[in-house]
């Protein structure tokens, strides 16, 4: 009986498409937002 394992694979795969998310949305809230000045980004900071 062969029990292959590829849980390790599906575990780095899933840090990556995180990662992705978090770098996407940051890309995304920075776009919205367009801070200028200190106070833009401390409204960038909030969201």
């Amino acid at each position: 009986m062969s029990n292959s394992d590829n849980g390790g694979a599906l575990i780095g795969l899933m840090w990556i498409v995180t990662i992705g998310i978090s770098i996407g949305s940051g890309i995304m809230a920075w776009n919205w937002i367009e801070p200028n000045s200190f106070f833009g980004a401390i409204g960038f900071l909030i969201v």
